[in-house]
């Protein structure tokens, strides 16, 4: 059954009646918001409110019903168990019929998904009302206010979200209009979408300012604007077909009982605003935008400690170090002194050679922390001795935005027998339930002895265990591991054999801000490397990339056209333009736009035409099945073909799509690509080789001869390494139609014994060339560019030219097998630049 909704009587507001003002209405770039740029008076919102009726009173044509009845399933699904508000405001703006026809029968169903749903609507506003300049989804957001990704299941989805409204009356009753003024949206943007999406329309009827809550799709509405729409004839008109159909819920209760009341919320609860819970609040995810921490170990403050401040410490913002081994009370008071003079700063440390006034022979061990004052909650910073272990571990309490956290800096015995009772000493029992953790420590033991090890034996070891025991009671993430789960980097002492430095943190910080970390060897510091860690900035996220333009547009000839006579047009303007650049600049802009929805309008021409093929061939089938006659057979098989035929045309579409999307990103760089060579496959150099006489030699040429009749044998010929006499060829796609074979590149496998001979001789004779090379030789050696050959030939031409001397230009082209040179592009180069007293003349090498 399909529902038409007849506009209401209209009913000019008193505010809008009497007002002569203009006003500003705002536009939306994707979601970002902006005002308009002129203002817009009320006699052209009235014209435009009556333009909008009549549109909505026309009759929904046939085709788009059917293209409705496609998407009716996909409603339904979204309905049942989307967890993305995204998604369903999404469907709603472009299937407004098919997602009406399901809302409609689980109303009269009562069906229970019905309540998920709407729930799932009231968490979308939630998270826009949250930075709302931002132009970011329903994913996004809620990795950056909850962490992690989207729960699939909806009561994940609401339990992550139990705790954002407190147990109160007055947030019960909020709550409640919030959940079925956001089912009356939902219904409104697919009942009357053209007014839900019409600014003037909304303020011609509740008669004031439209006010914004950007989705990633279309704009939402806030709650009071929502209350004023019900109240309006429109609302009267919904409601009482609602009641006819004997809809009976809680939702239809409340929104009766809105309905009939006269008071509005108060401005600042008609959006729903997260509430913080007594400590178990996150710090902002802003605080950590841009810092990083640095956790070295020193082995002991060299000198006073100043080239150490001013080279690494003064580039972070928080520093835990290691074996500070300071001689006496007189060098730590030195180095705090360069510490205040570099940059403002909290220091906290538990080393007990400091405590001695003199000089003490016997330095070991000492941790100590720095945090620069402009870090949030560095003012409340302070040390917990009490939790805190002498010269092995410190642990400093922060508060940021009333969030407690903790930073603990380790320095683990390297005796084995002393490190579990050192663990079992560490406490973890007084700090709060969602406290966030920083543990910076050389725990002089791996966390994971299969890549932390050169040798990759794993043994019983009981501190490990206790180890691990207590970063767990911690809560704490090794967050480089988990983007480096494959790569074995040792920090130890020289030779490093194993890693013993880490930093790990709470996984909310992880989850939202994390950005990298890595290990470094810096200068100043002890024998161990450093360990790095940086957050990244939230409110910077990757835009969408540029529009290009489709080659496949301009195989249209209407298009062509369209741009040589825009393209004539625009040169006499700029022959008659005192300022051309910027009509060059205004022309591309209208060009590029052009060309932006022709070809949107093609993939929704195709989209249209699929759509009514596949209409057509259902209604062909049924009358062939209906009366198998000839006629009807051959108007099936018509209907088929053309079915076939819209159906590869798209599919084709959105293979090259994919290939396109596939050919941009399966070559970019990573860091797993340039990863180091795994240390077993380096270990040994081959330094000298065993000759068929018997002796050892460590001569290059030896080594490379016997190198070669090795591999020769390997691969099944002994006497010689110039490979199979056959090779496999493959394509690699350049440019332009793939239609066209030229423009595939074919290429071959190349031996690999020749490769690496090849590269074996071009790295022995790096430095030889330029020597043997004269200098006029541009190109193709390091050190040398073929610009200024270029450069060094047209200067050379106008000097032949303007002294009307005889010149000879010679022009090789090499021709490589698989890969030949088109020379048409050389002989019309060469007869272009023949001039008076030029002869220019051709050879052709061949490359074996």
């Amino acid at each position: 059954m399909r529902y038409h909704v007849v506009p209401s009587r209209i009913e000019t507001p008193t505010s809008v009646t009497v007002s002569k003002e203009a006003t500003h209405f705002l536009k939306k770039n994707h979601t970002r918001i902006a005002k308009d740029e002129r203002p817009t008076r009320v006699g052209e919102v009235i014209d435009f409110f009556l333009d909008d009726i009549r549109t909505a009173t026309i009759p929904t044509a046939m085709d788009k019903l059917l293209r409705e009845d496609i998407q009716v399933s996909k409603a339904e699904r979204f309905v049942r168990s989307t967890c993305n508000g995204d998604t369903l405001v999404k469907f709603a703006s472009l299937h407004p019929v098919a997602l009406h026809g399901v809302l409609h029968s689980s109303m009269r169903n009562n069906a229970a998904h019905l309540a998920d749903a709407v729930e799932v609507h009231v968490i979308n506003p939630v998270l826009a009302s949250s930075e709302p300049s931002s132009d970011t989804s329903f994913i996004t957001k809620w990795s950056k206010r909850i962490g992690g990704k989207v729960p699939t299941k909806r009561p994940d989805l609401f339990a992550s979200v139990a705790h954002w409204w407190s147990d109160s009356p007055a947030m019960d009753d909020l709550q409640r209009a919030t959940r079925s003024l956001a089912f009356f949206k939902l219904m409104l943007m697919c009942t009357a979408p053209k007014l839900f999406t019409s600014d003037h329309c909304i303020q011609y009827l509740t008669g004031q300012p439209v006010i914004w809550i950007p989705a990633h799709y279309c704009r939402l509405l806030p709650t009071n604007v929502m209350i004023q729409l019900l109240r309006y004839p429109l609302g009267n008109l919904i409601l009482s077909g609602w009641k006819d159909a004997h809809w009976d819920t809680q939702l239809f209760d409340d929104l009766s009982m809105l309905h009939m009341s006269t008071t509005f919320l108060p401005e600042e609860a008609s959006i729903l605003q997260l509430t913080e819970v007594a400590g178990g609040s996150s710090p902002s995810e802003f605080i950590w935008k841009n810092k990083s921490i640095l956790f070295v170990n020193t082995n002991g403050v060299k000198q006073d400690g100043h080239l150490f401040i001013q080279n690494i410490v003064s580039k972070y913002a928080i520093c835990c170090v290691q074996e500070t081994r300071f001689r006496d009370n007189r060098h730590l008071e030195t180095f705090r002194f360069h510490l205040a003079s570099t940059f403002p700063s909290k220091s906290f440390v538990s080393d007990t050679n400091s405590l001695h006034s003199h000089p003490f022979r016997a330095r070991v061990n000492g941790v100590m922390t720095i945090i620069r004052t402009d870090f949030p909650g560095s003012d409340t910073a302070e040390a917990l001795r009490t939790l805190s272990v002498t010269n092995r571990y410190l642990v400093v309490r922060l508060t940021i935005l009333g969030a407690p956290v903790y930073i603990h800096n380790v320095y683990a015995p390297v005796d084995p027998t002393e490190r579990k009772p050192f663990f079992e000493q560490v406490s973890t029992g007084s700090f709060e339930q969602h406290a966030t953790h920083i543990v910076c420590g050389d725990l002089n033991t791996t966390l994971c002895p299969r890549l932390d090890r050169s040798s990759g034996a794993s043994r019983h070891e009981p501190s490990r265990l206790s180890c691990l025991e207590w970063l767990s009671n911690l809560g704490v993430l090794y967050a480089w591991h988990l983007h480096h789960p494959d790569e074995r980097v040792f920090t130890g002492p020289q030779p490093r054999k194993n890693r013993l430095d880490y930093i790990l943190l709470s996984e909310s910080p992880f989850r939202s801000v994390y950005k990298d970390s890595k290990y470094v060897a810096l200068p100043h510091t002890g024998d161990h490397l450093a360990h790095v860690l940086a957050f990244a900035n939230p409110s910077q996220l990757q835009g969408r990339g540029y529009w290009k333009c489709p080659l496949s547009l301009f195989d249209y000839p209407v298009i062509k056209e369209a741009i040589e006579v825009e393209a004539a047009l625009i040169l006499e303007s700029l022959r008659s333009s005192s300022r051309p650049g910027k009509a060059w600049e205004r022309w591309k802009k209208h060009i590029k736009k052009l060309l932006q929805q022709t070809q949107q309008k093609i993939r929704r021409q195709e989209d249209q035409a699929l759509v009514r093929a596949q209409s057509d061939l259902d209604r062909a089938a049924s009358a062939f099945r209906t009366s198998n006659s000839l006629p009807d057979k051959t108007i099936y098989d018509a209907a088929l073909r053309s079915y076939h035929e819209r159906v590869t045309s798209s599919s084709q579409y959105n293979q090259d799509s994919m290939f396109d999307y596939h050919m941009q990103h399966m070559e970019q760089s990573s860091r797993h690509f340039f990863r180091p060579v795994d240390s077993k496959c380096h270990q040994v150099p081959l330094e000298e080789v065993l000759l068929p006489t018997g002796d050892a030699s460590k001569h290059p040429f030896d080594i490379t001869l016997q190198f070669t009749d090795h591999w020769g044998g390997i691969m099944g010929n002994s006497s010689s390494s110039a490979g199979p006499p056959s090779s496999a060829i493959t394509l690699l796609y350049k440019k332009g139609s793939r239609a066209d074979p030229g423009n595939y590149r074919p290429i071959d496998f190349m031996c690999v014994d020749v490769k690496v001979l090849s590269k074996a001789l071009a790295y022995r004779l790096q430095h030889v060339p330029p020597k043997l090379i004269h200098e006029d030789q541009k190109a193709f050696l390091r050190g040398r560019s073929i610009h200024h050959h270029i450069r060094y030939m047209s200067d050379l031409q106008d000097l032949v030219t303007h002294r009307g001397d005889t010149a000879y230009a010679t022009f090789l082209d090499f021709e490589k097998a698989y890969d030949r040179v088109d020379c048409t592009d050389g002989r019309a180069f060469a007869s272009h630049a023949k001039g008076p007293g030029i002869d220019t003349r051709r050879l052709q090498a061949h490359v074996v």
